[in-house]
């Protein structure tokens, strides 16, 4: 990214979940197969619509999309059209994870779909990519550490929903999990949840993001509006 060279803060929107027609529940609904027919080009120029400065690319399982995404990125970067605005590309992918919950890995900007390719492989994935109805052979806590020895950031995926930590864990397996040191944040799609007790008992500094879980085209023009009143 291009980082101005001026003293003070500095803001970026960062949707930390997203999805891509990889997704086998992308566009869910009834009209499903003509959303699953966005082009890639189409799917980052909702980004720069909706202002968002940098998204992470988290499929089911997958990181199919990510060359596809890059490419395409570079070839707006080549030709900007009237709706063309910077935009940061982070690979990564959200694992359903042995034990019922999803976990995000977020990957240098650096990393193609062969690099998530090799973190599902390294967390023992061997189900239908873009699918959640598989799981890792790795427990949560070793998936954290493998996205941690892969140079990834693992975040714990909508906490406070069906498959996240915080709904379907407790007592000492929750526990275990946070205060794992290779884990860093943890997203919540309520802004207004408060965590279990367990968080601040335990006195853990881990970071709380939330991210749109777009699997539809109309949820990233809503991003960057929710965004702006969590602030």
């Amino acid at each position: 990214m291009n980082v101005p060279n001026y003293a003070g803060a500095k803001w970026w929107s960062f949707d930390f979940h997203s999805h891509t027609p990889m997704s086998a529940d992308y566009g869910k609904g009834p009209e499903q197969e003509v959303l699953k027919n966005i082009s890639p080009k189409d799917w980052l120029l909702n980004y720069m619509k909706a202002k968002i400065d940098c998204v992470a690319v988290t499929d089911h399982n997958s990181g199919e999309w990510v060359d596809k995404l890059k490419n395409a990125l570079e070839e707006l970067g080549a030709n900007k059209p009237a709706e063309y605005r910077s935009l940061t590309l982070f690979p990564g992918v959200e694992l359903s994870v042995n034990g019922g919950i999803h976990i995000l890995a977020i990957l240098d900007t650096s990393a193609k779909t062969s690099d998530v390719s090799r973190l599902l492989g390294k967390c023992k994935y061997n189900g239908v990519n873009g699918n959640t109805q598989s799981c890792t052979e790795l427990s949560c806590l070793e998936v954290i550490n493998a996205i941690h020895t892969s140079g990834g950031i693992p975040i714990l995926a909508h906490a406070d929903t069906d498959s996240g930590a915080f709904k379907e864990l407790s007592g000492v397996t929750l526990k275990q999990i946070l205060t794992a040191p290779s884990l860093l944040a943890y997203e919540i799609v309520n802004k207004d949840y408060v965590p279990p007790t367990m968080c601040s008992e335990l006195s853990t500094k881990l970071a709380r993001v939330s991210g749109s879980d777009a699997h539809h085209p109309s949820s990233v023009a809503r991003t960057r509006t929710d965004r702006k009143s969590t602030r």
